[in-house]
């Protein structure tokens, strides 16, 4: 936890009651949440859980507000996504905490709005202006009196492909991908950037027939969605005259990485320059040799 220097009083660990956040196992089993989420995937909700209360005997005299009785705010905002910061966040619960008692912060956390973490927030705060009576009162409505965080990686250490299950109809609203099955987005001309932040595949949550398939890991599924991603991918980094530079001591997590262990396996024993000349002069046995080798488990897709 980190600390930091407010310019009025707070709650400290004796005065607030927090358990360690815990997991509902699907066997009916309760574990507390460590560094990472073993076994998880798309398809798997997850129900979390912790008690919070305050430390019976206090009162608005302990921050230097008037009146005895005490009424907080607890607040928890739940974040997924990569990054140093979790690129989508939203809240979970709010509750009223009263001294002497505990709440219990309960949630079910669909799969499929997930990805790499979980980035689980809980924050104390003041629910209203209240008059003080010290200088060092927490006065103003939303003042944070405590907080806490924990950061769980959803995907163990091994590399996965990245994928976020979406709403195309809420994210593309309006533009003809918003029926698409699938959307890469990644970055062109990057090549020395890591691959986990550079590319992500969306997957249509609004296509329930295609998302409990691919899910389910059906084996077809996978081949087409997978070979499709690298194709656009290895297609548009041969038309660059200098991928043989980008290739040449390239991080093995980087794009160019990727692409260089994608060639290597699709065009064995060929230099980037034939597989080239292959790409514009018979595109359909370019694409083919691709989708021969697109292996789900390759990208670290879970079974």
């Amino acid at each position: 936890m980190k600390h930091v220097a407010f310019p009025f009083l707070t709650l400290d660990e004796t005065q607030v009651h927090a358990s360690a956040w815990s997991l509902l196992e699907e066997d009916g089993s309760t574990t507390a949440l460590g560094d990472h989420v073993a076994g998880w995937d798309y398809a798997r909700d997850l129900r979390i859980s912790r008690r919070l209360g305050l430390a019976e005997g206090l009162t608005g005299h302990t921050l230097g507000l008037s009146g005895e009785d005490l009424e907080l705010e607890a607040v928890v905002r739940l974040g997924t996504g990569p990054g140093s910061l979790p690129r989508r966040s939203w809240i979970i619960a709010q509750t009223r905490l009263r001294p002497g008692g505990k709440s219990l912060l309960d949630h079910v956390v669909a799969g499929h709005r997930l990805s790499q973490r979980l980035w689980l927030q809980t924050t104390i705060l003041l629910p209203r202006n209240i008059p003080g009576e010290s200088r060092f009162a927490p006065q103003r409505e939303g003042s944070v009196l405590w907080r806490d965080e924990i950061d769980i990686g959803l995907e163990g250490d091994s590399p996965r492909f990245p994928m976020e299950i979406v709403s195309f109809r809420e994210r593309f609203a309006g533009r003809p991908e918003s029926g698409s099955l699938w959307h890469l987005h990644w970055r062109p001309g990057h090549l020395h950037r890591d691959f986990g932040g550079s590319v992500r595949l969306f997957l249509n949550h609004d296509r329930q027939d295609f998302i409990e398939r691919f899910v389910a890991s059906d084996p077809l599924m996978l081949q087409c969605t997978l070979a499709d991603v690298m194709t656009q991918i290895l297609d548009h980094a041969l038309r660059d005259e200098d991928l043989e530079e980008h290739l040449a001591d390239c991080e093995p997590t980087s794009v160019a990485g990727h692409i260089a262990t994608w060639l290597a396996i699709a065009f064995p024993g060929q230099d980037p320059a034939s597989i080239r000349n292959m790409l514009l002069t018979s595109p359909g046995h370019f694409r083919s040799a691709i989708l021969a080798m697109a292996d789900p488990a390759m990208l670290g897709v879970p079974e």
